[in-house]
């Protein structure tokens, strides 16, 4: 159980594949002492026997693992421990991170699930969700599409905000009347992904009104560099922990634009 347990939280894999390995990679099977002629797991054995372990044992097993490293480590009770690490930079795949680019990304992507998880319900509001995203909001966004235009338009940057935050409300509303309803558990996990693009949408949409319309320069730690990979940052020359104006980027061109890829 512990074994196949930690494979899954480790890897981040679905049952498929731990049940592969639980039943092909022979220093896997060595752990519980299957060996390699030993007898197989079935997918529900194996899910089952994922379940089974809760965090109350798992914490337990994880303290005596930390007690059996400080005894090889030879650490007496209450010494600290030292380490030496590195750090690297992954490159992702991700656009040059503007406030208002990565509004219209969080918009579309929240109007899109939104409208599909109101038709699976029967949530009605949303027939027309497609010219919505395809005309209104596009028209919004294109008439603050540069930062030249939304510095000298603020009431373009006001009207674009305006459409966004008339379509927030709508899917707030459509979340509210799917969280009435008894969903099964695939549709709570896609009532989730709505309102994980809609935090981000709500964020973006403060940010740009805080920059452009209120003249407040956004802190650095508060900013998001992609709605897709949140987990990227912007990678600055110079020892971990400190930013600086001048961050690598590769950058490069596009039929639709300047792009950059972040590290």
């Amino acid at each position: 159980m512990l074994v196949l347990a930690v494979l899954r939280q480790g890897l981040d894999c679905d049952f498929d594949r731990l049940v592969h390995i639980a039943n092909h990679d022979g220093l896997v099977r060595q752990m519980p002492g299957h060996g390699h002629c030993g007898p197989g797991c079935g997918l529900q054995t194996v899910i089952d026997s994922v379940s089974l372990p809760g965090p109350e044992l798992l914490g337990r097993t994880g303290g005596l693992a930390v007690e059996s490293g400080h005894r090889v480590a030879g650490k007496k009770p209450g010494e600290p421990l030292r380490g030496r690490v590195d750090s690297f930079c992954v490159e992702t795949d991700a656009r040059y991170p503007t406030d208002v680019g990565l509004l219209r990304d969080a918009m579309r992507c929240t109007i899109r699930h939104a409208a599909r998880r109101s038709r699976e319900l029967g949530i009605p509001g949303w027939r027309q969700h497609e010219p919505v995203t395809g005309k209104v909001v596009k028209k919004a966004f294109s008439r603050v599409r540069t930062s030249k235009l939304a510095k000298r338009s603020p009431e373009r940057v006001a009207g674009c905000l305006a459409v966004c935050e008339q379509y927030l409300d709508r899917v707030r509303d459509t979340l509210g009347e799917a969280g009435s309803r008894d969903l099964s558990c695939s549709q709570r996990r896609e009532a989730e992904r709505v309102r994980h693009f809609l935090a981000h949408a709500e964020r973006q949409a403060r940010q740009v009104r805080r920059r452009l319309l209120e003249g407040e320069p956004v802190p650095h730690g508060e900013k998001t560099f992609s709605i897709f990979e949140p987990h990227a940052r912007w990678a600055a020359r110079g020892k971990a922990g400190r930013w600086r104006s001048g961050c690598r980027c590769a950058w490069s061109r596009t039929s639709t634009g300047s792009s950059c890829t972040m590290r």
